[in-house]
């Protein structure tokens, strides 16, 4: 991240910078599995200058060996090799025993990250070979959300199938509800200028799946009460205010969660919880009033009034 130079990336991650404290004997005191941290800073002289170094922190072994190492060397030179190659030599003034160093001679805090990165890298070396380069950029991401869209709405169509062919005229009317819901949702999401992600497009198709799930809690409802002999108004309001309590139940439970993963997450976890809040509320209300208003529409006219119409067999007294 952060690298648009390809050069430069496969400069860094094809290097494995072999870390080597080594004694003015030529022994080998430490290396880079004895480092735990690395990290490029800015450390204050006592002349009040700034000079980028590289700040490193051992291993509890690494300490404890570092520690013995300068007071072995107390006076003397302790060479910093990366690579074989001498990249600091600094005279050992005191015995150091809290586990920390640093490298000094860099030119740049560039210079000095670059360094702490490869020192950190290079505590498990490995030999790499570049197999492929490839720079992802701004459409890596418009094509994936151009493919999840596409998969919510081949989604979308299946529930709706699912949806007709099971529950036949009150599927039918679910359909017409849930893209009822589906407009609405857009629009508030337009007013509230929501970003939308790839996260997002997930939230959204699981709260279109729980507006489903509400249909079908009401749908059967409705249904048991059709094979009980009533007719169908009565089915539809007593199918509907049995069906309420659980569909209440069922969404305030998955709100809770969708709140506390916007207030304990980050990035797209919000946008995902955000999403998710807003589509089950709206499907909430979709659920409860849209799809029982059709419903009536639907008996008032006395078209399609039949129980086979509801997937259910008439009922002789």
């Amino acid at each position: 991240p952060d690298i648009t130079d390809q050069e430069e990336a496969l400069e860094l991650i094809g290097k494995t910078a072999q870390v080597e404290f080594v004694s003015p004997d030529g022994g080998i005191l430490l290396t880079g599995e004895d480092v735990k941290n690395a990290v490029g800073v800015y450390q204050t002289s006592s002349l009040g200058v700034e000079t980028p170094v590289v700040s490193l922190e051992f291993t509890e072994n690494g300490a404890k060996l570092f520690a013995e190492a300068t007071e072995q060397y107390y006076g003397q030179i302790i060479e910093i090799k990366l690579d074989g190659e001498v990249i600091s030599a600094p005279t050992v003034n005191a015995v150091i025993t809290d586990g920390k160093a640093i490298i000094e001679g860099m030119s740049s805090i560039t210079e000095a990250s670059n360094l702490a990165m490869l020192i950190k890298a290079g505590a498990l070396p490995v030999e790499l070979t570049v197999a492929e380069v490839k720079t992802i950029g701004a459409t890596l991401g418009q094509n994936a959300l151009q493919s999840s869209l596409r998969a919510a709405a081949i989604g979308i169509l299946l529930v709706f199938v699912f949806m007709i062919i099971i529950y036949r005229v009150p599927g039918f009317l679910s359909c017409i509800a849930l893209s009822i819901y589906i407009i609405l949702y857009l629009f508030i999401m337009s007013l509230m200028k929501v970003t939308l992600t790839l996260p997002g497009v997930a939230g959204i198709v699981l709260s279109i799946g729980m507006a489903v799930d509400a249909n079908v809690i009401i749908f059967e409802r409705v249904r048991e009460e059709m094979m009980l002999g009533k007719t169908l108004l009565p089915s539809i309001n007593t199918g509907f205010s049995r069906a309420f309590a659980s569909i209440i139940d069922a969404n305030v439970t998955t709100i809770i969660a969708a709140v506390v993963l916007f207030l304990m997450g980050t990035g797209t976890v919000k946008g995902f919880a955000l999403t998710l809040m807003i589509g089950i509320i709206v499907s909430m209300f979709t659920s409860l009033t849209v799809t029982k208003k059709l419903m009536k529409i639907m008996q008032g006219t006395n078209i399609l009034n039949s129980h086979k119409c509801y997937g259910v067999k008439e009922v002789t007294q």
